[in-house]
């Protein structure tokens, strides 16, 4: 088609769009109405133009510039490796495990390693020229990385053919046990000066997923991991090493979230960012260029209804692939809750294989490129994280906001806005704080990790309802009479509030009940049943006409009384007449149960 038919149609203004809006919006506000803010700051529109990326045209020259081409002809056009962790233990098994899972589907290998290990018998069926090994420890040891380049050096294959890297964050590990900015910088330049002569396999990890994990957000990953390479390029150069080896050796480890557009920004803006960083350095490499490691959130899955953590792994995998990552780690669903299965395992290296073979992610370079929204939230993201190292850099550096806790402190106050947000379901997880899964069995231990001040441990966004289930489990077992809830829906159009009374109280693990009638036949029955909780459940009109009748009616009977929903003019007379509380869409849901049980004591 050549011929343009978008011509005919009259050019429309953002304002224009805006005024039609609210002109269908009948006079409300339109950004009270329709503008959101996320929790890194800055406001989401409903609908975005040309207008609004025409101020940053410049990032327009990053679109399509995530991988490099294949050397080898018919390859598809954008490539990422399949990564699987393998969890060395028993070296019979993981000999075992390597075999198999480079047998169906995995091109990319994490050996978690426990301490040193025999890499000869351990990758002894391994051809490393033709996949990719990430060495991770769980603790340093000095010799564990020259120990893999021995063994490398035997198979008698020219350097430039071993691809991975080294996924060990010096500085990040400073933020679970006390570190010595020395000693880190020795370790560092130490890595890089074994590890530099392997070109394509990278030494030195800046790890943001340390702050996603931990219930950080966008801005914050971008922000400090630039801040952090700032602090390691600034002590390389000092010691005369050139930045360009810096860049040439680094990589970035990301975690990629649930919110899909937002991490797909991300990911784009964390090699648009360090590209940038490279001009200022002076060091000429290409985008593409930039390596990204990226994996599944564990922050985003929970152990409440885990099958739901299938679809957030796939759909993190979707966001990390279109935003750019150069190998993607998908962890299995259950690994929030207990030691991966052979199903999980097998599901979370098949999320790639289905993406490439059945979805074909891999035949268009760049999907997000010319997207308005996609490039606004590039925008935000880079101008915010750009603002976050001018200010840790104002307090002298990562380290300096590290050792005065104020990174610390900015990554907890986010967590606990999130954890707000989820208990007053501003934030909606399925099978967590909406459509809960009330016949759920499954054994919950939570221990709420105790941090100091310097530390960062991680968290999910789940947190505080699996505390909350727990302490139900308890209380439930000490006062088994008061596990059921009885709603009373005072007319057919109660259904909305009944509806919701219902899963907010099963979010909890009550078993909920209903009731259905006028209340002059229900208030009978719900004086002598046997539920000591009541919720009442109506329209507006069914509160003005009934609210109080029925809570005077019910003020000694002996049981506890609540209204769905907050009519504000009969507030007070609802109080006092003897309703208890209120729940309603900005109720929090966590610490509305802990003050109930508290009251249910006291009956």
């Amino acid at each position: 088609m050549t011929e343009n038919l978008f011509n005919e149609f009259p050019h429309a203004s953002k304002q224009e769009w805006i005024e039609l809006a609210t002109k269908d919006l009948n006079g409300q506000d339109f950004e009270r109405r329709l503008i959101t803010k996320n929790v890194e700051g800055f406001s989401d529109y409903p609908f975005y133009t040309a207008e609004d990326i025409a101020a940053f045209s410049w990032l327009q020259s990053y679109n399509n510039m995530s991988s490099k081409p294949s050397d080898l002809p018919g390859m598809p056009p954008r490539i990422w490796h399949n990564a699987v962790i393998i969890s060395v233990t028993d070296l019979k098994t993981a000999v075992e495990e390597i075999q198999f899972v480079l047998d169906n589907g995995a091109d990319a290998i994490v050996l978690e390693l426990e301490g040193k290990v025999d890499f000869h018998a351990l990758l002894k069926n391994v051809l490393p020229q033709y996949i990719q090994i990430w060495i991770k420890p769980t603790r340093y040891e000095p010799t564990v990385l020259e120990d893999f380049f021995s063994w490398y050096r035997h198979k008698d294959i020219k350097n430039t053919a071993l691809y991975g890297g080294f996924l060990w964050d010096f500085f990040s590990q400073a933020l679970t046990y006390p570190l010595e900015y020395e000693a880190i910088i020795h370790d560092i330049h130490h890595i890089h000066d074994i590890s530099r002569i392997y070109p394509n396999f990278k030494g030195l990890c800046l790890d943001a997923s340390v702050y996603h994990h931990a219930g950080g957000h966008a801005v914050q990953d971008v922000g400090y991991s630039l801040a952090l390479a700032v602090d390691i390029l600034d002590s390389m150069t000092a010691r005369g090493i050139a930045a360009v080896d810096f860049f040439k050796n680094f990589f970035v480890k990301s975690a990629v979230g649930t919110h899909y557009f937002m991490e797909l920004a991300k990911i784009k803006t964390l090699r648009i960012a360090f590209h940038q960083l490279s001009k200022i350095y002076e060091v000429d490499i290409a985008p593409a260029d930039i390596f990204i490691f990226a994996e599944t959130s564990m922050w985003s899955k929970s152990a409440l209804d885990p099958y739901n953590n299938i679809i957030r792994n796939t759909s993190e995998a979707m966001a990390a692939i279109i935003g750019g990552c150069n190998t993607l780690l998908v962890h299995p669903h259950d690994s929030a809750y207990h030691q991966p299965d052979t199903f999980s395992k097998r599901m979370a290296r098949n999320v790639s294989s289905i993406l490439k073979e059945e979805s074909y992610f891999d035949k268009v370079i760049d999907p997000s490129a010319g997207s308005y929204y996609v490039s606004s939230l590039i925008n935000n993201l880079y101008q915010d994280a750009l603002q976050l190292l001018k200010d840790t850099e104002t307090l002298g550096g990562w380290w300096a906001a590290y050792q005065k806790h104020i990174l610390q402190e900015t990554i907890r106050q986010v967590r606990k806005t999130k954890h707000g947000y989820l208990s007053t379901r501003k934030i909606i997880q399925v099978g967590v704080n909406q459509y809960v899964n009330a016949s759920e069995d499954t054994a919950l231990e939570f221990i709420m990790p105790k941090e100091e001040e310097y530390q960062l441990y991680p968290h999910t966004l789940s947190d505080p309802y699996i505390e909350m289930k727990i302490n139900m489990e308890v209380f439930f077992r000490n006062f088994p009479q008061y596990k059921q809830i009885r709603l009373l829906a005072l007319s057919p159009g109660a259904r909305p509030r009944t509806e919701f009374a219902k899963n907010f109280f099963e979010t909890a693990g009550f078993v909920v009940n209903e009731s259905k009638g006028d209340f002059n036949v229900l208030g009978k029955t719900a004086l002598s049943i046997g539920e000591h909780i009541l919720v009442l459940c109506g329209t507006d009109e069914d509160y003005e006409k009934q609210a109080v009748q029925v809570t005077k009616t019910m003020q000694n009977s002996g049981k506890l009384l609540i209204l769905a929903g907050y009519p504000d003019d009969l507030v007070t007379a609802l109080i006092e007449s003897g309703l208890r509380t209120f729940i309603h869409l900005k109720t929090n849901v966590t610490e509305t149960i802990l003050q109930l049980t508290e009251d249910l004591k006291c009956l």
